[in-house]
């Protein structure tokens, strides 16, 4: 094993490891910092889909009760 951008990655034969990424045992490449940007992303466009449907809720429930 060697680091590489404070990593731990495995020697595989003699390719050159260039990915600063975790690197899974059947060689598929889990790329940590992607997952968690679309995670983020994804839960704050989940956040703000709420924020419209509760405003638009409200809205609603406003013009129903006059």
């Amino acid at each position: 094993m060697r680091k590489i951008a404070g990593y731990l990655t495995k020697n595989r034969g003699e390719k050159d490891q260039k990915i600063a990424q975790s690197t899974h045992e059947n060689g598929y490449i889990k790329p940590r910092k992607t997952f968690w940007r679309n995670s983020k992303q994804l839960l704050i466009m989940a956040r703000k889909e709420l924020e419209g449907v509760n405003a638009n809720s409200a809205e609603v429930l406003a013009s129903i009760s006059l």
